[in-house]
């Protein structure tokens, strides 16, 4: 993947965020449909999922809500996407395999590093998930004792 690949947008702070802050989604939102806007996009597909509905934001309402917001800022319809947010992290999981997803490829963790961490809550349910839906996790964790137990 390259620097400017849209996908990676959150990954490209210089700081560590421990936790994931109040309007956390709103500001990452915010940040990506900017980008959405300039390049002439209308839609933003955000892979929150059923699991993290521990934040106050992730739900149906604030998307609706920010679908809006954003559409007045810019001028037209735009759509935030949230096809996952009744889903588990492990049914995402389950359905990216079964769709030939290669998860190797995918990213979930909080850390500004260049591999997962193991560590904080995003890998820990990722870790989860694998575990869940009993698929090998190739993911290369930081923690490499993380990455052992997870397969066990």
């Amino acid at each position: 993947m390259n620097d400017d690949d849209p996908i990676h947008i959150f990954r490209k702070g210089e700081s560590v965020i421990t936790f994931i802050k109040s309007f956390g989604a709103g500001i990452g939102l915010s940040l990506a449909a900017s980008y959405a806007a300039e390049i002439d996009a209308k839609h933003l597909f955000y892979g929150v999922h059923k699991d993290d509905k521990v934040f106050n934001e992730n739900n149906r309402e604030f998307f609706t809500l920010m679908s809006k917001a954003i559409s007045i800022e810019i001028g037209t319809e735009f759509n935030v996407h949230t096809p996952f947010l009744e889903k588990s992290k492990a049914e995402v999981l389950k359905l990216g395999y079964d769709l030939g997803m290669p998860a190797e490829e995918t990213w979930s963790c909080a850390s500004n590093s260049s591999i997962h961490c193991g560590w904080c809550d995003p890998c820990q349910d990722r870790i989860n998930a694998f575990r869940k839906t009993n698929l090998n996790d190739t993911t290369l964790y930081e923690n490499s004792l993380v990455k052992s137990s997870s397969n066990a």
